[in-house]
């Protein structure tokens, strides 16, 4: 059993394998020096899609067998399962069985995120025809999914984000529920950012957040949903670049005059994602005080 293979990989791996799941999780020895803080090598366990022992890393996307990772890691396996020999690409075959959406449960944090805040979002790894394994993220409104956002799990290109299919992009707001949830408790002000994971970041540390999906989408339909949440006060926190200054005028303009509304502003090259977590106390600060000029 792939199980008892498991067991023979060294401490320093820091193998987690929680009960009735399907992914192990070990130190990628690829990347890092094979010391990265949170296991990011999946390892297949009586997976629906995936042969047992089958690796992958989520960080640095090293791909093989069971045999292939105890070979380059030094660790004798006699292991071999004949559905080893599946690759990944036959789940993204044209077969009429394989084109539906597989989605397996979130396994380690991405990107900063941690689990438990990917699972509040309902954020699950998917599968399909149309992308690699990623990380789906549903859009909610009141309760229903109006669409959903694929994530690259490491960011590769300029655009890591892929939408589904559909206009509900031009008028809906990532996070609109869990902020709600919120506002609902006593919060007085709303943050606005621009994409998932600034949202999801400012969520994870307790700020009421939505994201309004990209600089130049900002619209009437937005701002009534946004009015909706009933915020006391609005805070602007897009991105410290051009285009998000550019667009924080540009909600301010709209906002100011149905709500008192004011901007939060990050350090050059910085954003609610990636910022330090000094940025994200003073945010916080500047929200209990009442201002938020950054």
């Amino acid at each position: 059993m792939i199980e008892r293979e498991l067991a023979k990989l060294p401490e320093r791996f820091g193998l987690v394998l929680r009960p009735g799941s399907t992914l192990a999780m070990i130190r990628c020895p690829f990347h890092a020096g094979g010391n990265e803080r949170t296991p990011s090598l999946s390892i297949a366990v009586n997976h629906p899609r995936r042969p047992n022992g089958d690796a992958k890393c989520f960080a640095c996307g090293w791909h093989g067998s069971w045999g292939e990772l105890t070979k380059s890691i030094g660790i004798d396996s006699n292991y071999e399962d004949d559905e080893a020999r599946v690759s990944i690409s036959a789940l993204l075959s044209d077969d009429a069985d394989t084109q539906e959406e597989r989605a397996f449960p979130i396994t380690s944090d991405w990107r900063g995120i941690k689990k438990e805040m990917l699972e509040r979002a309902k954020a699950s790894l998917r599968v399909s025809r149309f992308a690699s394994l990623s990380l789906y993220l549903p859009v909610f409104v009141l309760g229903d999914e109006v669409g959903g956002i694929y994530a690259e799990l490491v960011k590769t290109r300029k655009h890591s984000y892929i939408e589904t299919p559909g206009g509900w992009k031009n008028e809906n707001l990532y996070g609109y529920d869990l902020a709600k949830k919120m506002l609902d408790k006593g919060h007085q002000t709303l943050v606005v950012v621009e994409g998932p994971r600034d949202c999801l970041r400012l969520l994870q540390y307790g700020i009421p957040a939505v994201a309004i999906l990209g600089t130049g989408s900002w619209n009437t339909r937005k701002q009534n949903l946004l009015l909706s949440l009933d915020p006391h006060e609005v805070c602007l926190a897009l991105d410290s670049d051009d285009a998000g200054r550019n667009a924080t005028k540009t909600i301010f303009k709209t906002l100011k005059k149905e709500v008192a509304v004011d901007a939060f502003l990050w350090p050059d090259g910085k954003d609610p994602g990636n910022a330090p977590m000094g940025c994200i106390r003073d945010l916080k600060s500047t929200l209990r005080r009442g201002r938020h000029a950054g």
